[in-house]
């Protein structure tokens, strides 16, 4: 979801959880960390707007007869 192959210093992305880390999962207590928050949206923000570069790249390849036959 970040976009990036990283892992956290602490909370739900660090690479190695601790008893404490577990304890605290099972008690919701566990969270992202606000860096991975911030990436997160980055990285959802990149992916939804390389989505929508690929429709309209999609939608500009297809003629004009069958994208108006489709918008009925």
């Amino acid at each position: 979801m970040q976009g990036a192959a990283r892992h956290s210093e602490s909370g739900i992305l660090k690479p190695n959880w601790s008893s404490e880390d577990c304890q605290a999962r099972v008690f919701h207590k566990l969270a992202f960390s606000p860096l991975d928050i911030e990436l997160i949206h980055r990285g959802l923000a990149v992916q939804r707007a390389r989505r929508r570069s690929e429709t309209v790249i999609l939608a500009e390849s297809v003629s004009p007869a069958v994208f108006n036959l489709s918008r009925k």
